[in-house]
């Protein structure tokens, strides 16, 4: 009954609140009276030239916050193929397994920059009971590696791309080498968390990347990798200067040395060497410079140890001058492969004094 009463007298406050609120609106001379003195402070319009600036300044502002180094890049023409990775000397080893990953990588930017992809895929293997399991994951690590871009001591190597230059990059994954496959999970969560993830710079993808409870990998419980995908990528303006890899490699090339070992008594071989000079095209003195070539071995792949073999370091290159290369032979062989060498990237240092 108390509660009847209540809502009684709560019913009779709410009528009564209303009719003083319909008073207060039937005084309209009083408002009339009233001139709405500044009514809402209404401002003169501005000049067409002062509202053009103004909305210039707005538009200017909205271009510096969307143009960063990763808003003039782009990672396209993701792939994944499986290939056979042979040692230098072909013959004394039996190939072994691994990945090649490829993209195309274009930097607008003016300046030369490193750019780090980031690749999930669904890892499948054993697990400690035997049984086959499948994970996505986000790879990286020494067991990942490319001839496009510097070594660093970054859990994942960058590319390194010259100003407005496009390049179709590779990444070797090397199942049967000395160091695991490093991995971090790909989860849901991390994606709800990041609205931008899956195109978004490196900020989109959580520190979870650096963590030292990453997964490791070994070759003898890998069974494959398989459905690729770029989920993130981070770009930063390089140390070095970039010269695009069409300018700087028409000089150089890959000579097939025939011997038939009657000389010393042994069997015939095929020597791959690297031969040629590297030219200073660019108006800057190179203090120091490192040129570096992708190799392919009947369409396949070599292993680390093979492509440290194709990273020619110069040093005091003037402008307009050549350096000279010092051969080396990458692959020797009792048959005769097919062998291609890509310019894969020049960087120099400039000398600025």
């Amino acid at each position: 009954m108390k509660q009847k009463t209540k809502s009684v007298a709560a019913l009779a406050a709410t009528c009564l609140l209303a009719v003083s609120l319909t008073g207060c609106g039937d005084t309209g001379n009083s408002q009339q009276e009233t001139p709405q003195s500044k009514p809402a402070q209404q401002e003169a319009p501005q000049s067409e030239p002062a509202q053009q600036e103004q909305e210039a300044k707005s538009q200017a502002s909205e271009t510096e916050d969307k143009d960063t180094l990763e808003s003039n890049i782009s990672v396209t023409n993701v792939s994944m193929s499986e290939v056979k990775v042979y040692s230098t000397s072909v013959d004394d080893y039996d190939p072994e397994r691994g990945y090649l990953i490829q993209a195309t990588v274009t930097n607008d930017n003016d300046t030369s920059c490193d750019i780090t992809p980031y690749f999930a895929v669904d890892i499948t293997g054993t697990d400690d009971y035997g049984a086959e399991q499948t994970q996505r994951v986000v790879i990286y690590g020494s067991a990942v590696f490319t001839p496009y871009g510097l070594k660093s001591a970054q859990k994942m190597q960058s590319v390194g791309l010259a100003p407005h230059e496009t390049k179709n990059v590779r990444y070797y994954v090397y199942l049967d080498g000395s160091t695991p496959l490093l991995a971090s999970p790909l989860t849901d969560e991390t994606d709800d968390e990041n609205e931008d993830y899956a195109t978004g710079p490196f900020d989109s993808i959580s520190t979870w990347i650096w963590d030292d409870g990453s997964s490791k990998y070994y070759s003898d419980k890998i069974t494959s990798l398989s459905n690729i995908e770029l989920v993130s990528f981070n770009a930063e303006e390089s140390d070095m200067v970039y010269v695009s890899a069409s300018e700087w490699g028409q000089s150089v090339t890959l000579n097939k040395e025939y011997d038939d070992g009657s000389s010393w008594g042994g069997y015939s071989t095929y020597n791959s060497v690297i031969s040629g000079s590297v030219t200073n095209s660019t108006q800057d003195r190179w203090l120091s410079a490192t040129a570096q070539f992708d190799v392919n071995l009947s369409g396949q792949a070599l292993n680390s140890n093979g492509i440290w073999r194709t990273y020619a370091t110069l040093d005091h290159v003037d402008i307009g001058a050549s350096a000279e290369l010092s051969e080396k032979s990458i692959i020797t062989t009792q048959n005769d492969y097919d062998v291609t060498l890509t310019p894969a990237l020049l960087a120099y240092e400039p000398d600025m004094r």
